[in-house]
């Protein structure tokens, strides 16, 4: 049974992105062969793990807002001063840092239990 053309387009576009993404990251260390080849594997995986199922992906501020969280949290030494400076580098309020610093002391420690 042949795939539909939205199908199709949608394993192009995801081929082509991260063939693109890994050509560019790894330019001069890869040839187009093995960004290909990288590109098709990550799509399969990506496909074999959420493949026929409706899946709500979401806008990458997401990500990028995990980033964030991520390097407040490992940047924060516990005092009012790093709360401070943390908070006027990313534009938040100190109560939002000591928040997000919370928030990922209890991802950690559900991570480990």
């Amino acid at each position: 049974m042949a795939q539909s053309p939205k199908k199709a387009e949608m394993i192009d576009e995801l081929l082509n992105l991260a063939r693109d993404t890994i050509a560019g990251e790894l330019a001069g260390q890869v040839t187009a062969e093995q960004a290909e080849r990288m590109a098709e594997t990550m799509v399969e995986k990506f496909l074999e793990t959420w493949g026929g199922i409706s899946v709500y992906l979401p806008r990458p501020d997401a990500l990028r807002r995990m980033r964030r969280n991520r390097e407040i949290a490992q940047n924060f030494h516990g005092t009012d001063a790093g709360a401070i400076r943390l908070a006027r580098e990313h534009g938040l309020t100190t109560i939002s840092v000591y928040r997000i610093c919370a928030q990922q002391r209890a991802q950690r420690r559900e991570a480990i239990a």
